[in-house]
């Protein structure tokens, strides 16, 4: 299925069809935050592997958010509340080994890169991840406001 998809940009997927995510397991015990964004995006775990910053040992915030934004989303900063023009949830969790990333779907489903998933998400950091161009349009909108 993913092969299908070789190609087609991320909001073009969006408009053709509902939101298909696929599990990507991470490869390292650090990499949870590549595993996490190769799945929301659509993209090969190389592909997100841009994410992944060697001098500390991880993904972090600021590099997933470029790749994001690179693929036309926006990651915010949210309290637990749902949103309805979300494609997804990106939680740092507390895990037994520090922090983790795992993805949650806007139904509530989680989906965790990780080979012994954890037991219970407990997110120290709650991010809404949607499409650029909606933030775009109301930012712009309110802009405008006279």
């Amino acid at each position: 299925m993913a092969e299908a998809w070789r190609g087609t940009s991320t909001l073009m997927r969006l408009v053709i069809c509902t939101w298909i995510m696929e599990m990507v397991k991470q490869r390292r015990n650090d990499d949870c935050g590549v595993a996490c964004m190769a799945m929301i995006l659509g993209i090969s775990y190389v592909d997100a592997e841009e994410c992944y910053d060697y001098t500390i040992g991880c993904a972090h915030t600021a590099s997933m958010e470029k790749l994001l934004n690179k693929h036309g989303f926006a990651l915010y900063v949210r309290n637990q509340d749902r949103d309805a023009d979300a494609i997804a949830y990106l939680l740092n969790c507390r895990s037994p080994a520090g922090s983790h990333w795992v993805v949650m779907t806007t139904e509530g489903e989680f989906y965790d890169p990780s080979p012994t998933p954890l037991q219970e998400y407990q997110g120290v950091n709650f991010y809404k991840i949607k499409p650029k161009c909606t933030n775009d349009v109301a930012h712009n909108a309110q802009a405008n406001r006279f």
